[in-house]
Parts: structure tokens; C-alpha cells; sequence
């Protein structure tokens, strides 16, 4: 019941931010163009990048040094996007990533891996902050929201190195997630995006670790660099919008004839 409740939440959210988006692309009504084909605005980006484990065995929370050299491991994703407007994009994203983290004075460490799908909403904070100009080359992104994830985790003795416990091996271990983050984007032309993207994944579960019975929730986090490709941009150029001009009246289909003087 919790998992149903949390996932109509989401689902309430991301309706809510596409909602709020609207009004903002609709004071675009005076431009050349205001709407974008089904045709326009796909992208796919690959990216690569470092999964952060944080929980019960992560040691260096806030030392970011330690965290990305003794509790990180190398993830990978890859993003199908879909800009409804100026202000939103709709994503789908597949990430696999690796997970790690030791607590001596627990004595004990664990390895594990996560393989993620969920479906993201993409804010750009940049144009509904400064809308007159939506083909800058530098935006801001907030991102939100929910997916599944397949997580595989085992827990060792740290000077035995035996066994304690494990997730995800023989049945499939499946739970939901909530990302939250920001991603920068920079436009280098009309078919590649650069992007950075910085993100929290929180899982509700405590097996990324296999510490239960802590009453918390285990999550990590994604810090990635990546390109984006934008589909049909040969044929499709980015939209481009400016003030001072307006659509044209539509020509008469036939001239006025005028009234000869009798």
C-alpha cells in the first residue's frame, strides 16, 4: 500500500510539473511557431559516469574524495527523450551502475549492482527563468521521476571474506525508485548536446546493502558526463522563435475588384 500510495504521488507530481509548464510555452502564441511536431525534438543520449553508494555500510557521506574512490563504481545509462516544449521533456532511461561500501567497525563490506528503467520529467529552470531566448546554447534542467530497479547485493565477513547475506541472487530482487536531480546542457550545435548530470536515487528498500530492519530507506547517486544526439536534426532544425515578428495575415484568395464610377 505504501509503494501504491508513493507512486500515485509521483504520478501526481509530474502531471502537476507538466501543467505548470504549459502557461509558459503558451506565451509563445505571438511567435513564428509554437508547437512542436511528434517528428521534433527526439534525442538520445548515452553517458557514462560514477554510481555512489549511500546507507548503512557508506562510510564518507561527506567526503566527496573518499566517496568517489572507496564507494563508487563505474554506471552507464542511456536516455530516450522527447521534448513536449520550450519548458518540458519527457524521458526514458536505462542505467546499469555498480555499488560498493565497507564499515570496519561493523566488519563486514558488500558489493553490488543496480540495472535501472524509469521514466524522467525534465524542467528546464533556464527558459522559464529567462523565456525570451529558448535557443541559448547553455540550459538548466530539474529532473523528477519514478522507475524500477534490479538490484543484486552481497555482504562479506571483512577479514574472513565468507558470505553473510545476499539479494538478488536465484529470484530476482525489483524495487521502485525516485529520482531526483539536475542536469547542465550545452548545445554545440543543431545535432549534439553536452551534458552533465547529477542525480538521487532513492530506493525504497533496505537491500542495496542487505542491512535491514533499519527502518531506512538505501539510496545512491549518479553523477554522469554524456552526449546527446538529436534525432531528424538533417531535416528538422531547432525551433527558433522571435518577437518582433508575428504570423502574417493570411492573403485573400481572390483580389477585390473595384467598383467602376458610372
Amino acid at each position: 500500500m505504501r509503494i501504491e500510495n508513493k507512486s500515485k504521488s509521483i504520478a501526481l507530481t509530474l502531471i502537476l510539473i507538466i501543467v505548470v509548464s504549459l502557461p509558459v510555452n503558451a506565451q509563445y502564441s505571438n511567435y513564428e511557431r509554437n508547437t512542436i511536431r511528434f517528428i521534433e525534438g527526439w534525442s538520445v543520449n548515452l553517458n557514462i559516469g560514477l554510481t555512489s553508494f549511500f546507507g548503512d555500510l557508506s562510510v564518507y557521506d561527506y567526503d566527496i574524495i573518499k566517496k568517489f574512490s572507496d564507494e563508487s563504481k563505474i554506471g552507464g545509462g542511456i536516455i530516450l527523450s522527447k521534448k513536449i516544449s520550450n519548458t518540458f521533456t519527457m524521458s526514458g532511461q536505462i542505467l546499469y551502475g555498480g555499488l560498493k561500501g565497507t564499515k570496519e567497525s561493523s566488519n563486514i563490506y558488500f558489493i553490488g549492482r543496480v540495472l535501472e528503467s524509469s521514466f524522467i520529467g525534465f524542467v528546464n529552470l533556464t527558459q522559464i527563468i529567462s523565456p525570451n531566448n529558448p535557443n541559448r546554447k547553455l540550459n538548466v534542467y530539474g529532473t523528477l521521476g519514478i522507475g524500477l530497479v534490479m538490484l543484486k547485493s552481497k555482504s562479506y565477513d571483512l577479514k574472513t571474506d565468507s558470505l553473510i547475506k545476499e539479494f538478488g541472487y536465484g529470484t530476482n530482487t525489483i524495487e521502485t525508485l525516485i529520482p531526483l536531480g539536475a542536469r547542465l546542457s550545452y548545445s554545440l550545435n543543431t545535432s549534439f548536446d553536452f551534458t552533465f548530470d547529477i542525480s538521487i536515487r532513492r530506493v525504497d528498500t533496505d537491500k542495496l546493502d542487505t542491512q535491514l530492519g533499519n527502518n531506512n530507506r538505501d539510496y545512491y547517486s549518479y553523477i554522469s558526463f554524456g552526449i546527446s544526439y538529436n534525432l531528424f536534426s538533417s531535416k528538422y532544425s531547432n525551433i527558433r522563435y522571435d518577437r518582433t515578428k508575428t504570423k502574417p495575415k493570411p492573403k485573400r484568395k481572390y483580389p477585390i475588384k473595384k467598383r467602376k464610377n458610372i
